[in-house]
């Protein structure tokens, strides 16, 4: 699977929310359904690859993604 960020505006605080996280050298993009739970749309880690979900994320880590994710099959 293919994922493409594109960087733009789009600030919302309701779920579903989409928030990202960069630590070093990789960056991790989850979509939040709901406080502390979601699933990764974009991801530069091999622990966390697309698809990847938890309920329990440290979501205070995490900053709003003010872009959009493209999603292809390649």
């Amino acid at each position: 699977m293919k994922s493409k960020i594109n960087l733009g505006e789009n600030i919302s605080n309701d779920y579903p929310l989409l928030k990202q996280v960069e630590t070093g050298s990789d960056k991790l993009i989850v979509l939040f359904t709901k406080e502390e739970a979601g699933v990764v749309v974009f991801s530069e880690r091999k622990i966390q690859p697309i698809g990847y979900t938890s309920s329990e994320w440290m979501e205070a880590d995490f900053n709003n993604f003010t872009g959009t994710i493209e999603l292809s099959n390649n």
